[in-house]
């Protein structure tokens, strides 16, 4: 069971994600089939955490720095706006709508 206290402090990110999403919304399997765009937003999450912790974790920061950056680079941040659009428009039907030019 969860409160909202508990939603707010008490658990992860990512069991928010993969426990309290599809409870919300009423859709037990609502990962199933979206399985790739999980993965990417907890990627993106994961590069975001890493980025705001930088100088806590840095024992070494050039290397800590560099090595940080470079995932980034690498990472597809494209892909990551569509899956998270993806599920919020699987959540409600045209929540994100994108203007064309």
């Amino acid at each position: 069971n969860y409160n909202q206290k508990k939603i707010e402090n008490g658990i992860s990110f990512k069991e928010k994600l993969e426990s309290v999403v599809p409870l919300a919304i009423k859709q037990n399997d609502f990962w199933e089939t979206r399985r790739e765009n999980l993965e990417v937003i907890n990627e993106l999450y994961n590069h975001r955490k890493n980025m705001i912790h930088l100088k806590t974790k840095s024992k070494d920061e050039l290397n800590r720095y560099s090595e940080v950056f470079s995932e980034m680079l690498s990472f597809d941040l494209f892909k990551a706006i569509s899956a998270t659009i993806n599920v919020f428009n699987s959540i409600e039907k045209d929540f994100v709508e994108i203007e064309e030019e």
